[in-house]
């Protein structure tokens, strides 16, 4: 656009840049919760346009009875909900021990999903499912593992997904395993193991980046209850969702964490090749 200004006998040209087209949208206002099955179990925090990340702690504002969620999984968008419980009145009766419950849904695929408030549009996930048995990912988890010291030959994957993660990154795999507490024995040595890998190629180069891990040996003379005591419980890891949260173009990874004592969900965004953990939100499961 240009516009010409008289001043003093001289003709000014002023430019003024147009708005180009196609250019990133103002970032979204959204609140993020974990739905597991038929409740909203955990405020997670929200994206402000202005302070951008924020904790659940950091701010007060448990929906409303009939508000709306959209349900986000590593497949995509999986449905809408809205709340059924009355809101509780007093503000120390925060959304994260709130629990209320949702409208059903069908979560029987994945019981843990993503949900953000307000009905939105699909918004697309960067994951494709690949088999549990896929050989580059079980030679990831297994090389990984004997890096803490651990022979796994063929660990036991729980989730592997191939994942896009933008310009900078490209394509990676996203994997969970974890060790079969079924098979522990006390008079059995064992390798105990959670752990939620990244693989990404970064200037030609592979490289394995864990968001989460436990590794620990049981010898045999030790038994099952002994190496809890020196070491807890193994968590449980799950990706829930892979999907541009803040309208950057670039999908965050968000990770589900149950452990013994508590429920965990993570969500990560990359700075450059590294991830950096942008909401953590903990929540006790023993009154």
């Amino acid at each position: 656009m240009r516009i010409l200004q008289k001043r003093r006998g001289w003709m000014f040209l002023i430019l003024i840049p147009a708005l180009a087209v196609g250019e990133q949208t103002i970032p979204p206002n959204r609140l993020f919760a974990l739905v597991n099955e038929g409740r909203i179990s955990l405020a997670v925090g929200r994206f402000d346009a202005v302070k951008h990340w924020m904790p659940s702690t950091a701010f007060y504002d448990p929906p409303q009875p009939q508000d709306r969620f959209t349900i986000y999984g590593m497949k995509g968008k999986l449905g809408e909900v809205r709340i059924t419980d009355p809101r509780r009145p007093l503000p120390e009766d925060t959304f994260a021990n709130w629990y209320p419950k949702v409208s059903p849904w069908n979560w029987t695929e994945q019981p843990q999903a993503f949900a953000i408030a307000g009905p939105l549009p699909d918004l697309s996930s960067s994951a494709e499912t690949l088999p549990l048995d896929n050989p580059e990912a079980v030679a990831v988890a297994s090389d990984y593992l004997r890096s803490k010291g651990l022979q796994v030959p063929h660990p036991f994957l729980t989730q592997v997904f191939e994942v896009n993660l933008g310009k900078t990154l490209g394509k990676g795999l996203l994997i969970c395993a974890h060790s079969d507490e079924s098979a522990l024995r006390d008079d059995t040595e064992a390798a105990i193991y959670a752990v939620a890998l990244v693989r990404l190629s970064i200037k030609g180069k592979n490289k394995t980046i864990p968001l989460a891990s436990q590794t620990s040996f049981k010898p045999a003379h030790q038994t099952i209850e002994q190496h809890k005591a020196s070491y807890g419980t193994r968590d449980f890891y799950r990706y829930i969702a892979c999907l541009d949260l803040n309208g950057d173009g670039r999908p965050e990874i968000v990770l589900y964490r149950a452990q013994f004592d508590a429920t965990v969900v993570d969500v990560y965004e990359w700075e450059g090749t590294r991830p950096a953990k942008v909401l953590s939100a903990y929540a006790s499961t023993i009154l």
